[in-house]
């Protein structure tokens, strides 16, 4: 019988290795957590990328561009391309893309989420006619 587990980890889409037709690399940017962006209110005392202040990731996609811009990835694969983080990248020590890609994981997630709420809304849009 298929597996027909949507949580299945699929090679290049949802796990290593981060090869899949149309991925979307990107190191720095626009995609990345430390590129600077318009518009989100840092903490106060905010001097720099320390744990305690964190800014939601979801915060950043809210804002125009960057919510249309990521909704414009869809249905591609996204892979932070690093060369030395193996835990946030898509890499591994060896060059590959066997790498963990938890940012890459959880923009295709938050994605996931504007995408539903998008179709949520043009739902209430349709039944109101």
């Amino acid at each position: 019988m298929p597996n027909t587990d949507t949580a299945a980890v699929m090679p290049g889409r949802t796990g290593p290795p981060w090869i899949a037709d149309g991925t979307v690399y990107f190191f720095g940017g626009w995609l990345s957590n430390f590129a600077p962006t318009l518009g989100l209110r840092l903490p106060f005392g905010y001097h720099g990328h320390h744990e305690h202040d964190r800014v939601p990731l979801r915060g950043k996609f809210e804002l125009e561009p960057y919510r249309s811009a990521l909704l414009l990835t869809h249905p591609h694969p996204l892979a932070e391309d690093s060369p030395s983080d193996f835990v946030w990248g898509a890499r591994d020590r060896d060059g590959g893309y066997g790498g963990q890609n938890l940012l890459g994981l959880a923009l295709m997630r938050v994605r996931d989420e504007l995408i539903a709420d998008v179709r949520t809304r043009v739902a209430a849009l349709a039944a109101g006619r």
